[in-house]
């Protein structure tokens, strides 16, 4: 264990200002502090509860995942003694809750205790422009109580941690608004958002995307159209690809142009963003006028270059046989080739297909590409 003074302290003291410029060393802060204090693991979330950027080491991503897919997050009464007794010193479960607490409480009773967990320590910062910040480290069961000794090490952190969240949570926040704010310069509608849906932060242009999404509870976005909407779940279950994933974007207005939604799932450096950020999305709309029909479709539907051609072909009205006649390859092939544009499209057949791009087809299209 390790105790106030000593150098293991004043060694996660030092990198606990060093993650507070640079976020993504807060893993490796968290990492540290389980590892002295025998915990499983730590998180922390910067904001409110039902918006928040988490921090997560490994150990607890799991069980983190599973308290998002089971809807705990608007449901989480663990943290509500904390709060209610305005204790500003990290707190363990045992002194906020007794076993008969734990036995009536849903958060305990239904999702930890089952799990082997509830026998953790944490503390709320609040930030000077009122974000609340939680730090979570969590025990399993057997491991027992947190003790006063580990409590008085964790509350000679505290002060530190809270000074450096609140730091790190402005560089954060300044981050990615400059990204979405340069993207609103160009006229781009741009959002980060989480694995599951959810808007960490857009921009005004996104905001006014009413025809094309919901804005539904808890910042999570949902598209409009149906079939869209099933290849949007899609590409964010499989953000952990190599691809870069272009959909289409119908409006629920028929007379309104249809777009594309592109999503780039964020690595590396780029997490700096946001902890739980997981890719950024933007949306493009085809302009009156432009003569690039045929990159638009290769590029940004991901139509590989068959795929293109025989799109554009569609839009101009033909119908396969005569598509596959013009391009010189069999039937067959051009109706596979029609398949994969009608699965990437969410389109249910050249009738739709032709109906959900049809405000582009007043458009030139280009024989290259």
């Amino acid at each position: 264990m390790f105790s106030p003074g000593s150098a293991d302290h004043i060694h996660i003291i030092d990198r606990i200002y060093e993650a507070a410029v640079l976020p993504e060393a807060w893993v490796g802060v968290m990492e540290d502090i389980c590892r002295w204090g025998d915990f499983f693991g730590g998180m922390v979330a910067i904001d409110d509860v039902t918006g928040a950027d988490w921090v997560l080491t490994p150990s607890v991503t799991p069980l983190f995942e599973e308290f998002l897919h089971g809807g705990w997050q608007p449901r989480n009464d663990r943290l509500y003694g904390l709060v209610k007794s305005g204790d500003l010193d990290f707190v363990s479960d045992s002194q906020l809750y007794s076993a008969d607490d734990k036995a009536r409480i849903p958060i305990y009773r239904d999702f930890l205790l089952p799990r082997g967990f509830g026998m953790g320590a944490a503390t709320i910062v609040e930030a000077a422009d009122g974000r609340r910040m939680s730090i979570i480290f969590e025990r399993r069961l057997e491991q027992g109580a947190v003790g006063p000794e580990l409590l008085a090490a964790l509350n000679g952190l505290r002060p530190h941690m809270a000074r450096a969240l609140n730091l790190a949570s402005e560089v954060r926040r300044q981050r990615r608004q400059v990204l979405l704010n340069g993207l609103s310069l160009a006229g781009v509608a741009a959002a980060l958002i989480t694995e599951q849906g959810r808007i960490v932060a857009a921009n005004s242009e996104f905001e006014k995307l009413d025809d094309y999404i919901a804005f539904l509870a808890h910042g999570r976005l949902a598209l409009r159209d149906a079939a869209a909407q099933q290849l949007f779940s899609e590409a964010l279950a499989s953000l952990g690809g190599v691809r870069v994933q272009s959909l289409p974007l119908p409006s629920a207005d028929a007379t309104v142009t249809p777009g594309v939604l592109h999503i780039l799932p964020l690595r590396r450096m780029a997490r700096d963003l946001g902890p739980s950020a997981e890719a950024i999305v933007m949306a493009a709309f085809p302009t009156k006028g432009d003569h690039t029909l045929f990159p638009l479709l290769k590029t940004l539907y991901d139509f590989t270059r068959a795929e293109a051609r025989v799109a554009a072909l569609m839009l101009e009205g033909e119908a396969l046989p005569e598509i596959a006649k013009r391009l010189g390859v069999a039937y067959e092939t051009a109706r596979s080739t029609a398949k994969a544009i009608y699965r990437k499209t969410g389109s249910t057949g050249q009738t739709d297909f032709v109906r959900r791009l049809s405000p582009v087809t007043r458009y030139s299209v280009a024989a290259g590409g």
